[in-house]
């Protein structure tokens, strides 16, 4: 929720070097998408699984000057 407007597709996925993008850390991710509404950004992350999705549930986070835990 709230994720500064830095954060872009490109910077959550970057397809020319895949280890270096946001949801790297989340080794099970298959999709996402960035949602605005009016001013307020939010991240949201597809999983291949339940299992995937509680895997990364509370998980500390950390990119660019954005910091939080996946909810």
């Amino acid at each position: 929720m709230d994720i500064p407007k830095s954060i872009t597709n490109n910077f959550v996925y970057n397809a020319e070097n895949s280890t270096q993008f946001m949801l790297s850390q989340l080794d099970s991710a298959l999709a996402f998408k960035i949602i605005q509404d009016h001013e307020r950004r939010k991240l949201i992350a597809y999983f291949d699984t339940w299992a995937s999705l509680d895997k990364a549930f509370n998980t500390d986070f950390n990119f660019k000057e954005f910091k939080g835990i996946w909810t």
